[in-house]
């Protein structure tokens, strides 16, 4: 018996099954999306649910917007990646980029179209955002306060120390376009809307996006795609060398 050959190999079979397993749910919550069409909000209280919507996103009347922490904007949602750069092996030395810390925000907010509005309360929602990376240096600006790493130290307004950073940040902004997928039930809050959604037990999926409902089915068809794809081909290879080793 290799067992060389049998530890890789079941390595990449299990590796395998995991990525075809979350490729799978994607193209599973696409054939979700592509059930049914994106109805006015106004009519979203009238449709049976799950419940699909597009408009422009406002915050809400009394609420001030969030500060996404390193492009600084307005929104009502984001979350943020913090990588650094780091080195191991010996001799043939390699270097990968770690989270170090990472992070998200919410809050309740209302998407309007001509028709109506809708407040959508984010609580348990997958977000589908678009990621923008802001540095990629050994000397990057100082942090806001709501953003902090460990190790290294601060001088003359720039953060030290540790290896090459990214900050990566992806924003629901205040003004932008979204489209939203979920369980649509008359408003019963003081929120100026037709019609509030929300997260649902009775409803398999709620997902809030910042591009529409065909843009949020192509990125789950490309990653889903994608993940079962390269899961299926790590599975077929452990498979063979796991066989091979035995």
């Amino acid at each position: 018996m290799d067992v060389e050959s049998l530890l890789i190999g079941s390595i990449l079979l299990l590796v395998g099954i995991a990525l075809l397993t979350a490729g799978g749910r994607k193209l599973r919550t696409l054939l979700r999306l592509r059930a049914d069409d994106p109805v006015p909000i106004g009519d979203a209280p009238y449709e049976e649910n799950p419940v699909e919507v597009e408009g422009t996103v406002e915050t809400v009347a009394s609420d001030k917007p969030l500060e996404s922490p390193f492009m600084e904007r307005d929104c009502v949602a984001y979350e943020y990646k913090i990588e650094e750069k780091r080195r191991s092996g010996g001799h043939n030395k390699s270097s990968s980029w770690r989270t170090v810390e990472s992070g998200e925000e919410s809050q309740p907010f209302v998407l309007t179209d001509d028709s109506g509005r809708a407040h959508v309360i984010p609580d348990g929602a997958d977000l589908s955002l678009e990621s923008e990376r802001q540095r990629d240096s050994l000397f990057s600006e100082y942090l806001p306060d709501n953003v902090s790493i460990g190790g290294g130290f601060s001088l003359g307004g720039f953060s030290l120390g540790g290896g090459r950073k990214r900050y990566t940040e992806e924003r629901l902004d205040v003004g932008e376009d979204a489209y939203v997928y979920g369980e649509a039930s008359h408003n019963a809050s003081d929120v100026d809307a037709d019609v509030t959604l929300s997260l649902s037990e009775d409803v398999p999926k709620f997902l809030i996006s910042d591009t529409s409902a065909a843009g949020t089915q192509r990125r789950y068809l490309l990653s889903g795609g994608g993940l079962a794809l390269l899961g299926g081909l790590l599975t077929i290879v452990g498979a063979i060398a796991v066989s091979g080793a035995l």
